[in-house]
C-alpha cells in the first residue's frame, strides 16, 4: 500500500493509498495525479478511494483504465447506480474521473477523456439533508453540552460556525486567536488547501472551547494552553488522548441526535451545516453573509442548502407591503363598485 505524506511534512498525517489493480502506466498515472492533492489529506484519500474503485470495476470486465471508452463509463455509472449509490455521489464520482482524465490527456496517456460525453446525474434543486428546525438545534446543542467540553465544543463550530466535519478536526492549538476583538479559529476551507480561513467564535463558542483547553492540557500534561491539535479524545483509559475521525464525529452526531431529536436518529454531521445556512437566513442574516460565512463559492450552493426557501411565511410579499405601506394604503385601494 502507497504511503503518501501531505506537502505540509507532517508525518503524522500520512495517507495510506489504496492498491491499485492495473496496468503500471495506469497505477502510476494515478500516483501521479493523487500527488497534486497532498496538501489536503482528506480530498486525497477520498479521490484515492474512488480511483481504487473505477480501476477494479474496470480491471474487472476487462479493461485498462487507460484503456477505458465512453461506453466503459456508462457502463461504470450504471454498476454505482445498481448498488444504490445517490445521484450526488455518481456525479462526485464522475467528477474525479473526469478530473483524473484531464490529467491523463495534458501527459499524452490518452488520446481524450472518456469521462466526456458521460452525462452527469442531474441534482435536484432542493436538498436531501434531514435538517433541523431551530428548536430541534436548541435541543441537540443541549443534549451536546452534557456529553463533555470537547463534544460540546465540537457540536458548536458544526451548528453555530456551519464547518464541515472535516475543518476543526485539522485545526490545531495554534490556530486560536484574536482579530479586532473577535476570537477567531484558523480552519483549511475545502478547495484551499495551503491556506487558512479565520472563522469568528459566538461567545458561546469561544466559552466551551476554552474550556475543554483546559481539561485538554491538564489530559496531556501539558503548560499553558498546550499544542498540538485543537480537537482530541480519549483512548482507553489511562488519560491518553487520539486524533479525532470524521467517523466518530459521525457516531457523535447520531447518538446526540438520538436523545434530542428521537424523530431524526439518522442525523449526519452535513445536517448542521445545514441548519446553520437555514436558521441563519431564517434569522435574517443576507445570503451574501450566509454564502462567505459557509465558504460557499456560489450563491446557488448556499440557496440549495436553504431549507426552508420557498417557505410561505418568508414570502417577499409582506415585507415589499410594508415597505410600500404609504402608497398600499393611498394609491392602491380598490374604488368601490359602482361608485
Amino acid at each position: 500500500m502507497t504511503q503518501l505524506t501531505p506537502a505540509a511534512g507532517d508525518p503524522g498525517r500520512t495517507v495510506a493509498l489504496p492498491h491499485l489493480t492495473a496496468s503500471p502506466a495506469a497505477t502510476q498515472a494515478a500516483h501521479d495525479w493523487l500527488l497534486g492533492y497532498q496538501e489536503n489529506p482528506n480530498t486525497l484519500r477520498s479521490y484515492a478511494g474512488t480511483l481504487a474503485e473505477w480501476f477494479e470495476v474496470a480491471v474487472t470486465a476487462g479493461v485498462d483504465p487507460l484503456d477505458a471508452t465512453r461506453v466503459t463509463l456508462e457502463q461504470y455509472k450504471g454498476w454505482l447506480y445498481d448498488r444504490g449509490r445517490k445521484p450526488s455521489t455518481v456525479a462526485h464520482r464522475l467528477n474525479v474521473l473526469g478530473s483524473f482524465y484531464r490529467y491523463c490527456e495534458q501527459e499524452q496517456l490518452v488520446a481524450r477523456s472518456p469521462v466526456a460525453g458521460v452525462r452527469r446525474p442531474r441534482l435536484p434543486d432542493a436538498p436531501t439533508s434531514t435538517g433541523l428546525d431551530r428548536e430541534e438545534l436548541n435541543a441537540f446543542l443541549i443534549e451536546a453540552g452534557r456529553r463533555g467540553s470537547m463534544t460540546y465544543a465540537l457540536m458548536l463550530l458544526l451548528a453555530l460556525n456551519g464547518l464541515r466535519a472535516s475543518e476543526p478536526l485539522t485545526a490545531l492549538v495554534s490556530d486560536l486567536g484574536t482579530l479586532r476583538g473577535h476570537h477567531t479559529l484558523a480552519i483549511e476551507r475545502k478547495g484551499t488547501a495551503g491556506s487558512k480561513t479565520r472563522v469568528p467564535l459566538a461567545p458561546v463558542t469561544a466559552a466551551a472551547i476554552h474550556e475543554w483547553l483546559i481539561e485538554r492540557r491538564d489530559l496531556l500534561g501539558q503548560e499553558d494552553l498546550g499544542h498540538g491539535l485543537l480537537f482530541m479524545a480519549p483512548a482507553g483509559g489511562h488519560g491518553e488522548l487520539r486524533d479525532v475521525t470524521r467517523r466518530r464525529v459521525h457516531t457523535w452526531v447520531r447518538s446526540i441526535a438520538r436523545a434530542a431529536v428521537p424523530g431524526k436518529p439518522g442525523l449526519h454531521p452535513h445536517d448542521l451545516r445545514h441548519a446553520f445556512v437555514t436558521l441563519s437566513l431564517d434569522a435574517g442574516v443576507p445570503l451574501r453573509d450566509v454564502q462567505d460565512s459557509a465558504g460557499h463559492a456560489s450563491a446557488n450552493t448556499t440557496r440549495r442548502y436553504d431549507r426552508s426557501r420557498g417557505q410561505i411565511d418568508r414570502h417577499a410579499t409582506y415585507t415589499l407591503a410594508s415597505y410600500l405601506a404609504g402608497a398600499t394604503t393611498r394609491e392602491h385601494t380598490p374604488a368601490r363598485s359602482g361608485g
